[in-house]
């Protein structure tokens, strides 16, 4: 439960790390 949104925070803090 929840996977998808631990997911979208992964893609997201890796975003914020590539910018």
């Amino acid at each position: 439960a929840g996977l998808g949104n631990y997911v979208e925070a992964l893609v997201r803090k890796a975003e914020a790390e590539f910018n």
